[in-house]
């Protein structure tokens, strides 16, 4: 519309624009639309048009510099980051094939198919971005195949020197052999080693335990100094989520990787600017040594490993890493599951008694204070009847005092005679009968006391006998 239009041919009063605004002190800008963008070119399809779109976008960098950076291999901008985000941009063989093709204006063309254009002269160029890949990527994921390959290895030799495990399985042995004393299978020399996961399955008479139970009491009372060698075992977890089989297949990936490399560094450059296979050929040298080193050590891990197997009578026909290690961990699992639920039930025990033991000292402590409260209300009453017998001591003894006659002067010799006249009786006998007269009393008196005393001392002895 826009361009069709002829503004020139509207024919305008100028007399009354200008008088109509000429108070108006600013002038009038017309906002004029921009004329019809040109319409562009793309060689790509819709879909991969925008997604390589929003990868150069994220890139920020200008297509020249990267198709620089690839020619000089320069990996001060080829980062590890740059290169993968590259990897999912730059155009396919049948895409190059179309950018090489094209002969028109390649300003008119999408920036996306600019981009592939500008770098669709570099021949194999995705194997030779996947060669910066490998580079980029080499050291870390070594280093990660290493690591897993030194597990499995570190593992193997500690399942093949637990002292702890060994023992265990002479246990198994042992009470396999005396359970089937009686039928032809008695003293057999060994195992398959999937019995370790079946241990669970054999009942005791009661069907209150099994035969991981009763393994388990034994090495809690008689062989509890493996336990600690038997920890080593909690090792298994570090290749628990680790299949040997994928570290083969990476370990194989790698080496076809290097592979790729090498190819690419031994094609000549396709101009003078290529630098590609002349600073990538040292690369391929130093990878191929220390792949070597990962190949030894696994190499290494496989003849362990069937040394392992041997040692436990078994076969590579029969067991894989992954399957003869998972027995392994299934069985320490069960055993420690089983010694935990022998810890609790020695916890309860232990409570039971400790429980029985404090209601036997409550009412031991009950009883002597019952006892205690009994011998001093005894021992109260007992005081008050001492004290009341004293007293009622005391009181007869004053009492008989009282009643004795009051003393009187000594009769002459004339007045007996004259009470012996009297009396009938003759002097000499009168004075016999006061004497013996005074001395019963006074022997009255001292019996009396004597007795209360005896009652006091032995009314103290009860009393202190009973403290």
């Amino acid at each position: 519309m826009w361009d069709k239009m002829n503004d020139r041919e509207i024919k305008i009063d100028q007399d009354m624009m200008k008088r109509e605004f000429q108070a108006k002190t600013s002038t009038v800008t017309f906002a004029m639309p921009t004329s019809q963008s040109e319409k562009v070119t793309t060689l790509l399809e819709g879909q991969r048009e925008q997604n390589v779109g929003i990868v150069i976008g994220r890139i920020r960098l200008d297509v020249q510099d990267i198709r620089h950076a690839l020619l000089f291999v320069d990996f001060n901008v080829l980062t590890r980051e740059l290169v993968i985000r590259l990897a999912s941009a730059i155009p396919t063989t049948s895409e190059q094939e179309a950018f090489l093709g094209y002969t028109g204006d390649v300003s008119k063309l999408s920036k996306a198919s600019q981009f592939g254009y500008y770098l669709s002269d570099i021949p194999n160029l995705q194997a030779r971005v996947n060669c910066f890949k490998v580079i980029l990527s080499f050291d870390d994921e070594l280093e990660r195949l290493k690591g897993s390959l030194q597990k499995y290895f570190d593992v193997i030799r500690m399942v093949r020197n637990n002292k702890g495990l060994y023992t265990i399985i002479e246990i198994i042995l042992a009470l396999g052999n005396f359970l089937n004393g009686d039928n032809p299978r008695g003293g057999a020399w060994g195992f398959h080693i999937g019995f370790l996961q079946k241990l669970n399955e054999t009942k005791t008479a009661d069907n209150k335990k099994t035969l991981m139970t009763v393994i388990c009491d034994m090495v809690a009372h008689s062989y509890p100094s493996i336990l600690t060698d038997l920890q080593q075992l909690d090792q298994l977890q570090m290749i628990e989520k680790v299949d040997i089989k994928d570290i083969l297949k990476d370990i194989t990936n790698l080496q076809g990787a290097i592979k790729l490399v090498k190819a690419q560094s031994d094609l000549k450059p396709f101009c003078d600017e290529d630098l590609f296979p002349q600073k990538i050929s040292p690369k391929v040298g130093d990878m191929t040594t220390r792949f070597e080193e990962l190949h030894s050590l696994q190499a290494k891990v496989k003849d362990a490993f069937r040394d392992l197997l041997a040692w436990f009578g078994e076969s590579e026909k029969d067991y894989t890493e992954n399957t003869f290690f998972k027995v392994i961990s299934d069985f320490y699992k069960m055993f420690n599951n089983e010694m935990r639920e022998l810890e609790k039930r020695k916890k309860q025990s232990e409570e039971i008694k400790r429980q029985k033991q404090l209601q036997e000292e409550l009412l031991h402590a009950a009883g002597q204070h019952a006892m205690d409260e009994f011998q001093n209300d005894t021992q109260g009453k007992n005081s008050r009847m001492v004290s009341q017998s004293f007293r009622q001591s005391m009181r007869g003894i004053a009492s008989r005092k009282s009643m004795q006659p009051m003393p009187f002067e000594p009769i002459s010799a004339q007045g007996r005679n004259t009470i012996s006249r009297q009396l009938g009786v003759p002097t000499n006998r009168l004075s016999i009968m006061s004497s013996e007269s005074d001395t019963m009393n006074e022997e009255d008196d001292y019996n009396s006391l004597s007795q209360n005393e005896s009652d006091i001392s032995d009314d103290s002895w009860m009393m202190q006998g009973r403290r």
